[in-house]
């Protein structure tokens, strides 16, 4: 061979050893240059999904250290506060429009405040709330009595209790006098009226006894009977256990029988403003 084939030779075999060197690094080259377009589907396959349940409403992945739910119960606990807040302000807004009102709401605006405060123990709770206001609105507001009306009353008690023993003007059973009991049924108007049916019944006579008619003012027995059924309670509620027992004492005694007090008594509780009036006729009243 020549000496120009053996170098022609030789620098093929140099050329050929350069490519084979070098082809692992194009190889690498020419795949780099085509996976981009690959990862980048890749990842977009990857990722998609994640991105698209996010989308539909889906939690977030939870971190290390939370418990599943817990947001959850997070927003009950918040929410069962706020009612119970609610629950405080309507039963406090119900009782402090309860303690300034004289005249309370009904029962079917209960109901409709019950409604507006939206919970069934705000209902209650109002409920109850007014239901206790009505009632202490409606007993009666007593005022404190001076020292002299406590006496006046202490008086007046134990002049009648004194009557009622029979005691003093009480034993006079004979002419017009002023009316002895001046209590709840004393109307000082018929005073005159009173005196006239004395003169006119009994001329006066407290122990007038003829017939079924006896007594100052000529009850019958029924009359009589009536006016103690009629006396009892007040009789209890004014002069207590002891003019109670005197008063039961008198059931077993004609009227006529009876002190002056109790006759005049009787008298005006069966009157009673008026009221009984037809049992003397009208000569003396009109």
């Amino acid at each position: 061979m020549s000496g120009k084939c053996v170098t022609w030779i030789a620098v093929g075999l140099s050329a050929l050893s350069l490519v084979m060197v070098s082809a692992p690094g194009a190889m690498a080259t020419a795949r780099t240059a085509s996976t981009p377009h690959t990862s980048t589907a890749t990842h977009a396959h990857t990722h998609n999904p994640v991105s698209t349940k996010r989308s539909r409403g889906h939690a977030a992945p939870r971190t290390a250290g939370t418990r599943p739910g817990a947001s959850r119960h997070q927003s009950k606990a918040v929410a069962a506060k706020h009612r119970a807040a609610k629950h405080r302000a309507a039963v406090k807004r119900a009782r402090a429009s309860a303690r300034h009102r004289s005249r309370l709401t009904t029962r079917a605006t209960l109901h409709r405040t019950a409604h507006r405060a939206g919970h069934a123990k705000t209902h209650v709770a109002v409920h109850k709330a007014v239901h206790k206001a009505v009632h202490r609105a409606a007993r009666p507001v007593l005022k404190p009595q001076t020292a002299a009306q406590v006496a006046a009353s202490q008086a007046i008690r134990s002049r009648a209790i004194y009557y009622a023993r029979g005691i003093g003007l009480a034993s006079d059973l004979r002419g017009v006098l002023p009316s002895l009991y001046q209590g709840k049924w004393y109307v000082r108007s018929v005073e005159s009226t009173r005196m006239c049916i004395i003169r006119r019944e009994s001329h006066a006579w407290y122990t007038s006894g003829h017939g079924p008619y006896r007594g100052a003012y000529q009850m019958s027995k029924s009359l009589a009977a009536g006016a103690i059924r009629a006396m009892a309670p007040e009789v209890a509620a004014e002069l207590g256990p002891q003019g109670t027992t005197i008063l039961k004492s008198l059931k077993a005694k004609p009227i006529n029988a009876w002190n002056r007090y109790w006759q005049d008594r009787a008298f005006w509780t069966i009157w009673r403003k008026g009221a009984g009036a037809h049992n003397w006729g009208s000569s003396c009243h009109g």
